[in-house]
């Protein structure tokens, strides 16, 4: 693909994110693109946390979720490190802790 094709996509692209909100591409990655959004508004909402917990609880569990994340969108940790108990231990811990704090993310 040369490089006026590239261009002609992400023209396309934008035109879709203005007219619909998202792109054929965002929808391609939906995962990544999800994992963008988490990680924008949990900046967004730096003070804010979900109620049941102290501030303190509130933001390890929010650091866990930018770990996913951030692990989600990174191709750099090499996979013999993903594939250790403890790795896999605080994924599921950090999955976990995403599903419970989902509605309250945006708190």
């Amino acid at each position: 693909m040369n490089k006026l094709q590239l261009l002609k996509r992400e023209i396309k692209w934008v035109f879709q994110r203005v007219k619909r909100g998202y792109s054929d591409a965002d929808l391609w990655n939906a995962d990544h693109t999800i994992a963008k959004i988490v990680l924008a508004f949990i900046e967004i909402n730096q003070g804010s946390y979900p109620m049941g917990y102290t501030e303190k609880q509130s933001e390890k569990r929010k650091d866990e979720i930018i770990w996913l994340m951030t692990e989600h969108l990174s191709d750099e940790t090499p996979i013999k490190e993903r594939i250790t108990p403890e790795y896999q231990k605080r994924f599921k811990k950090a999955c976990k802790i995403f599903g419970e704090d989902w509605m309250g993310l945006w708190d």
